[in-house]
């Protein structure tokens, strides 16, 4: 309270004084009772410049507020003022000079101006007061307790006039009254935009806030938020504890309910993840937190915390698992494998996939080197484009090559390699990589295949032609043959043109030979299709070769004794033996070993050979081998091809291999061919084994499929395989042979 000097000497202004302070301490109840009940800070202002302009029908009080910015005055309140003056001077800035509040703004300390017209303080403002019948202006800052100038109060008159000590006494009394009223309204305001930042980041983040009683069991605050949240109407107060205890989920009640009595009697925090259920049926996720309040016992009275919503985050989470269990599902079960490298090759993740393609677990092979699984053919190379990988982000590479299968086998891969070592979500090389190995196996297949179609049709035209050339050539023979016999016949014994003819009838019988051999090439594709016993195919045919086997070759020959039966021509299997044989034994001129062998074979899985594919299946297995000269692969090449031949000039046709071939073909088989230089030749031929019993295919005598079959192709097959094996070493045998079958033919 301030203290005031009154003259006692002057009853009437004693009176007065009192009067007037009885006036304004009523005043001042009034406007604090306002303050208290929450009214607007201009209707308060106003309030305070009434109790002063009702005291003295002189004064006209004003109010101005000082700004956010604390440099401009702006309007408050001014009950008796000109509205056109109050416009004019709202906003005004403060300073030095310019007028009575714009002085006490800025100094901070009242200013009192008796006579406007006539003080230098007012000469930039003055006329706009005097046009409005202002003649004084008494003004005071409005000043907070922490000393901040919050506004001025001021007492305009008409007329010009000094204050007196009660005055003065007034002006400092309604400033402070102000002061408070404007504290706290600010304070309010401030309390105000709190609460309504705190709700909007509430509403924004899902989170709600509360408090609840231990003591009375009840929830005595709720956020706007939290109310939303529940689904709870904030018009109808304060939920019970048993509604809030129905909005959680019937499958998480217990669970949480057991969490917060074991918090409250720990004295801890609660912390829990549950769902709610709204009256509607909507299910929510909700994250609580809850933390004891104390009183000064130190005992739990309160429990505050705060709900966040977190169901948005549970969906999406969902969703993330699920995209992550679809994308794993989608990886794992994938064909390709996925690995992540680092620059140094060195593997951090593998996907489950890899071991159906590699056969090596995730684990085996993160531990592993990848260079070591790659095929040596291909090693360097793939080091020389991981290096070009490595300079350039971004690059992408496709290649195939050969990699080790943890079985031992060598598969072949396509490989798809990006450098994403840039990508902060993977920081790795990615490596997509599958088996390619049934595609290559399909692909040199078809070019096989496409080999061999070409390979028979030029077969089929040159078989064609020698056919017919061979016709023609018997034709030419049959009259060499005729008048040679008749000049031997005829010509004396001991005469040198008897020795002549001889000649002649040896040469025309190696030409019959060829020409035997050409047409057996040119009917090659028209073989019959019976049940034949190859086992005996077989050693009726090495009986054959050991009777003019030279003695510098040894003959090692293997076969089951129980009959191995197949769908072919005997007579034309009889030929691919004979001529096998007969290229082994001329390749192993120096000497060596021939070694025959005859077994069944089952395959399991598609096997690729040299000249023809196999399917699974049982097999018969004939293998000629020889320790002779071998063959290069330019050699290997054509072996098959009509008239191609190594041999001499006059010691081979070219048409041996290539009737083998013919038949074997024909015959539904495949042609496996291993050679090198200096290291010998293997020829091994497929069969379909027939699931079939002949009677007498057992019948080692003689009476086998070969004899039952056809007797007279049998008979001219093996005096071909005697001419095919002794033709080329030793000629002079052969007169005795032509004149044999010279008379086979008349019979």
């Amino acid at each position: 309270m301030h203290a005031t000097s009154i003259d006692i000497e002057d009853p009437k202004r004693t009176e007065a004084a009192l009067r007037w302070s009885e006036a304004l301490l009523a005043g001042q109840k009034r406007v604090l009772e306002m303050v208290a009940k929450g009214d607007a800070l201009p209707r308060i202002l106003d309030a305070l410049c009434r109790v002063v302009d009702e005291h003295s029908s002189d004064v006209l009080s004003s109010f101005l507020l000082l700004d956010a910015s604390g440099t401009h005055l702006r309007h408050g309140a001014a009950p008796r003022l000109p509205q056109s003056y109050i416009d004019a001077i709202d906003g005004v800035a403060i300073g030095p000079t310019g007028g009575s509040c714009i002085t006490a703004a800025y100094r901070a300390a009242p200013v009192v101006v008796s006579d406007i017209a006539a003080d230098p303080l007012w000469a930039v403002y003055r006329d706009l007061p005097l046009a409005h019948g202002l003649r004084a202006c008494w003004s005071t800052p409005i000043i907070s307790s922490e000393g901040k100038v919050l506004g001025t109060f001021a007492m305009y008159f008409r007329e010009p006039r000094s204050p007196s000590p009660q005055d003065l006494y007034v002006l400092e009394q309604v400033a402070s009254v102000a002061a408070v009223s404007i504290k706290q309204k600010q304070a309010e305001e401030s309390l105000r935009r709190s609460e309504a930042y705190l709700a909007e980041a509430q509403r924004l983040t899902h989170v709600g806030s509360s408090a609840f009683d231990l003591a009375t069991g009840t929830i005595v605050y709720l956020s706007q938020e939290h109310f939303r949240m529940f689904g709870f109407d904030p018009e109808a107060g304060m939920p019970s504890l048993e509604a809030a205890r129905q909005r959680l989920h019937p499958e998480d009640r217990d669970r949480v309910l057991e969490t917060f009595d074991r918090a409250v009697n720990e004295r801890t925090d609660f912390e829990a993840d549950h769902r709610i259920v709204l009256p509607d049926g909507t299910i929510k996720y909700v994250h609580v937190i809850a933390h004891p309040a104390f009183n000064a016992s130190g005992n739990p009275v309160e429990y505050v915390g705060t709900v966040m919503d977190v169901t948005e985050r549970k969906q999406a989470q969902e969703v993330l698992r699920k995209n992550e269990n679809r994308f794993r599902a989608m990886v794992e079960k994938s064909a390709e494998g996925i690995l992540l490298l680092l620059p140094s090759m060195e593997i951090i993740y593998a996907s489950a996939s890899v071991e159906r393609v590699l056969g090596y677990t995730p684990e085996e092979l993160t531990v592993q080197a990848l260079t070591d699984h790659v095929h040596p053919d291909f090693r360097q190379q793939r080091v020389d484009d991981w290096a070009q990988l490595l300079q350039d982000p971004r690059h992408e590479s496709t290649a195939e090559g050969m990699a080790r299968h943890k079985d031992g086998s060598w598969r072949w891969i396509e490989a798809t390699t990006r450098n994403l070592l840039h990508e902060p979500s993977v920081q790795a090389v990615v490596v997509n990589f599958r088996d390619i190995t049934e595609r290559k196996l399909a692909q040199a297949e078809r070019e096989r295949l496409e080999q061999r179609l070409r390979q028979a049709e030029k077969m089929e035209a040159v078989g064609r032609l020698a056919g017919g050339v061979a016709h023609d050539f018997n034709n030419v023979l049959a009259g060499i043959f005729a008048f040679g016999e008749m000049l031997v016949e005829e010509t004396p014994a001991g005469s040198p043109l008897k020795r002549y003819a001889q000649n002649v009838l040896i040469a025309a019988t190696r030409g019959r030979a060829l020409v035997e051999q050409i047409l057996g090439y040119s009917r090659s594709q028209r073989g019959k299709r019976v049940p034949v016993d190859i086992a005996h195919v077989v050693a009726e045919t090495l009986e054959l070769v050991r009777g003019s086997l030279p003695a510098n070759i040894r003959l090692e020959a293997s076969a089951p004794e129980s009959p191995l039966v197949v769908i072919g021509d005997a007579t034309r299997l009889h030929q691919v033996v004979t001529n096998l044989c007969s290229n082994a034994i001329q390749a192993m001129s120096g000497g060596g070993t021939l070694r025959v062998a005859l077994d069944a074979a089952g395959i399991e899985a598609g096997r690729a050979l040299s000249h023809g594919t196999l399917g699974s299946g049982r097999y018969v297995r004939l293998s000629v081998e020889d320790s002779g000269s071998g063959m290069d692969e330019a050699t290997l090449s054509r072996i098959f091809e009509p008239f191609f031949t190594t041999k001499e000039i006059g010691q081979g046709t070219g048409l041996g291999l290539a009737l083998v071939h013919a038949i074997v073909t024909d015959s539904g088989g495949a042609i496996d061919v291993k050679s090198a230089p200096q290291q010998g030749t293997t020829f091994t031929i497929y069969l379909t084994l027939a699931e079939i019993a002949l009677a007498a295919a057992a019948d080692r005598r003689g009476r086998g499929a070969v004899a039952r079959g056809d007797r007279r192709g049998a008979v001219a097959a093996r005096l071909r395989t005697r001419v095919i094996l002794r033709w080329p070493r030793r000629t002079r045998r052969v007169r005795g042979r032509a004149q044999a079958v010279r008379r086979r033919r008349h019979r």
